[in-house]
């Protein structure tokens, strides 16, 4: 016996990528089936939502989602809250090669970038 169950996203993160199994979702009118994507996977990972922040963005974002049964029935909306926290990157530079001749001075400016916003070099 197998109960059918869909599910869908309800309202996306403000930022950052949805995806189950193989398939990004991007609409909120999306449902997907339980059922199908249980019986081909026991161990539940193919049930996994997960979520990808972009690069070095951080903050609170959320996500809501949604059941309905095989009679239409549906459950009420629940939120994910997703907190991704700051992590500090280091300052980037590169390596320079300057030439001179013997006597003659030679003035350059060391240059770095920082990817964190906020943070000063």
């Amino acid at each position: 016996h197998t109960t059918t169950l869909d599910f869908r996203i309800t309202t996306f993160p403000s930022f950052g990528t949805v995806r189950v199994n193989l398939l990004t979702l991007t609409s909120s009118s999306d449902w997907l089936s339980v059922s199908t994507i249980a019986n081909t996977d026991t161990t539940g990972t193919n049930r996994t939502i997960r979520y990808t922040p972009p690069l070095y963005t951080n903050g609170v974002t959320s996500l809501s989602y949604q059941f309905r049964d095989a009679l239409g029935a549906l459950s009420s909306i629940k939120t994910v809250l997703l907190n991704v926290t700051h992590v500090n990157h280091p300052p980037t530079s590169s390596d320079m090669t300057l030439s001179t001749s013997v006597n003659v001075p030679i003035s350059f400016t060391l240059v770095a970038a920082e990817i964190d916003v906020g943070d000063i070099i």
